[in-house]
């Protein structure tokens, strides 16, 4: 069963670090599991090695440990709803690579976390041999199984006694004592990659990270590999089923299978009476590759995949038949969103495992991501595509950047009040090319795109979109979310919300008369459905148009205040801007430091005006040398006030 989580993640680590004024400290893993450091502390752990990387949705982390291993020397990197990329290259975190972590120190539920962290990868090793525990070190509630939290472990010579429906289960020691024991916890949680399920009795090797969930202490295996069965095991289960390819079928199992039965094509069949003409095994992924004698044609009926007589890699005979259903072929992403009928605004496939390809419009990734982490996922549209021509996607195990060029598999979902049709549960997510021509978004009609009439406003659901010559019925700072309507009458209105980025180029006034390009966004709060800016500047760049601003003597005066904007561009190279606004003229200083805190540049110190200033780095240091590439934090200092973001200088 597929569980759709969503935890929102906290600000920036820079943000973060500024509000508590201080930088982050070089520590170990060691002094933060025996409590040497406050929660909420800003700390730095040089050379350890990842052992472990969460994938799941809202739960992305990563698993760290001390080369030296024993007790206390494994943590849990903590990133929330956004998969981690490496500084200064985007990298994805992989077990064996040595890595420097820096973010804060926190309790969460009775687990140490470094949230927000930024990873640097300064090479790889071997990965680390697990630690060998007897089981009752990780029971529940023995206080001795802290020392062991975020540590790689293994367990030998185990029993199941008992299953759980969240593909979790229960171990004891076979040859230990069985009245009154309490046994161990093992389960895929938060390692998603695993798809074993035991049975009650078979008798296991496990290798897993020490985690806690639920109250209690568990084992996260990460993979299949880490589990070694004594005994022949469970029988063969199809557990996913998708077409990669208009006449491929990509099937996979729970368990390793034997090969010469897995590549043996009489054993599939399609409810279409479609003939399969090969069928090739991949071990490493417990995967069958199935290619059809003629394209598989999408429709709202499933195509439903049978498979008998396949036995595991142990011998263990699957119970037959086994039938799995998916929406069979490549779909255009107009039929995933075509809803029921005109009353029923619901995915005519929700449900269903789909495949589609399209063009990324927004995301939370690349050199110059569009919105911030809390979003989420992203955006992707069709081509040339009208209406129904959008998608978000949720779940990803990666994120492309704008103007990727993708294909997608995964479950469909609506959630929500609207509700909103989601890809969930993505099981597949390849880049097919990067920077193709920017989708062409279609002239849509305020009163259609506002949800007045739900039918119509259903249409643009995800999909990048421009709505002409509308009027800000608000006056707010930059930045600000308003509201937007054919006249100042009001009447059909729309919500231009304020997640870009780059969101302070723009300062709404009660009168503009604007064009607004954005994406239909859904939201869980009235108005449920807005439009999102991508970045709130003049095009190309920029998705706010401003046809004419309103006359200032007919409009109340901005409340200007106090902030620091975030610089542009960003990455750069070799010169950036950082704007700021003041509230009021006086001194001002804008300073750049490394991460460690050390002062880099002063690049201003001296008197500004209130509004809108502007100043310039040139990525020298005080000294006039170059700066290196990497992640760096300016700094604003304006009276009794203080704000810092982050930057990152590229070569």
């Amino acid at each position: 069963m597929k569980h759709i989580l969503r935890v929102l993640t906290v600000g920036a680590v820079a943000v973060l670090l500024a509000a508590s004024g201080a930088f982050a400290v070089d520590t170990t893993i060691y002094n933060i599991q025996q409590g040497l450091h406050l929660s909420g502390a800003a700390v730095k752990v040089l050379s350890v090695v990842i052992i472990g990387v969460d994938v799941k949705p809202s739960t992305y982390g990563v698993y760290v440990q001390e080369s030296a291993g024993g007790a206390y020397s494994g943590i849990l990197a903590f990133t929330g709803s956004t998969f981690p990329a490496y500084t200064p290259v985007s990298t994805v975190p992989a077990v064996g690579d040595v890595v420097n972590v820096e973010g804060l120190y926190t309790e969460f539920s009775g687990l140490s976390e470094i949230t927000n962290p930024i990873f640097t990868k300064i090479g790889t090793t071997t990965p680390l041999v697990p630690i060998k525990l007897p089981v009752d070190s990780l029971k529940v509630n023995y206080a001795g199984s802290e020392r062991w939290e975020g540590v790689l472990v293994r367990v030998d010579s185990v029993i199941v006694t008992s299953l759980n429906g969240f593909n979790d289960w229960r171990v004891h020691h076979f040859n230990g004592p069985v009245g009154g024991r309490v046994d161990s916890l093992v389960g895929y949680e938060k390692m998603v990659a695993g798809q074993v399920v035991p049975e009650v009795t078979d008798k296991l090797n496990v290798i897993g990270v020490a985690d806690f969930a639920f109250s209690e202490r568990r084992i996260a295996p990460r993979n299949d590999a880490d589990i070694t069965f004594l005994t022949p095991g469970p029988a063969a289960v199809p557990n996913l089923c998708y077409s990669p390819a208009e006449n491929k079928i990509k099937v996979r199992f729970n368990v390793a299978l034997n090969a010469a039965d897995a590549q043996t094509t009489s054993k599939y069949s399609l409810s279409t009476l479609t003939p399969i003409t090969s069928a090739v095994y991949t071990a490493a992924t417990k995967t069958v590759l199935l290619t059809t004698s003629v394209n598989l044609t999408p429709s709202v009926t499933p195509h439903v995949l049978s498979i008998s007589g396949i036995r595991n890699s142990q011998g263990t005979p699957m119970v037959d038949p086994q039938t799995i259903s998916f929406i069979g072929g490549v779909t255009t992403i107009p039929f995933i969103q075509t809803p029921k009928s005109a009353t029923n605004d619901t995915s005519q496939v929700v449900g269903q495992q789909v495949s589609f390809r399209g063009v990324c419009t927004g995301s939370t990734a690349g050199a110059s991501p569009d919105f911030p982490p809390s979003i989420g996922g992203f955006y992707v549209q069709q081509r040339s595509a009208t209406q129904y021509g959008g998608i978000f996607v949720f779940g990803s195990p990666s994120t492309p950047a704008r103007g990727d060029s993708v294909f997608l598999s995964g479950l469909l979902t609506e959630f929500g009040v609207g509700p909103e049709t989601e890809l969930t549960s993505v099981d597949e997510m390849t880049v097919l090319g990067t920077n193709r021509p920017p989708i062409t978004p279609p002239v849509v009609s305020l009163l259609n795109a506002s949800g007045t009439i739900p039918a119509e406003a259903e249409k643009y659901e995800s999909m990048l979109i421009k709505i002409p010559n509308v009027f800000s019925l608000f006056t707010g700072t930059f930045g600000t979310s308003f509201n937007v309507s054919q006249s100042l009458a009001g009447g059909d209105t729309l919500r231009v919300d304020n997640f870009a980025i780059n969101d302070q180029q723009y300062a709404p006034w009660r009168g503009d008369n604007d064009d607004i390009t954005g994406i239909i966004r859904f939201s869980g709060t009235a108005p449920f459905r807005r439009i999102e800016p991508r970045n709130w500047s003049e095009p190309p760049t920029g998705d706010i148009h401003v046809i004419a601003k309103a006359n200032v003597s007919d409009a109340p005066p901005t409340a200007l205040r106090t902030q620091l904007l975030q610089n542009q561009p960003n990455p750069f190279n070799p010169t950036t801007r950082i704007d700021f606004t003041l509230e009021h003229a006086g001194p001002v200083a804008v300073r750049i430091y490394d991460p460690a805190g050390k002062l880099v540049r002063t690049v201003f110190s001296g008197e500004k005006a209130a509004g809108l200033n502007s100043v310039t780095w040139d990525g020298k240091n005080d000294q006039g040398r170059q700066a290196g590439t990497g992640l760096y934090l300016y700094r604003l200092a304006a009276g009794t006030f203080t704000q810092t973001r982050k930057m990152m200088l590229l070569k």
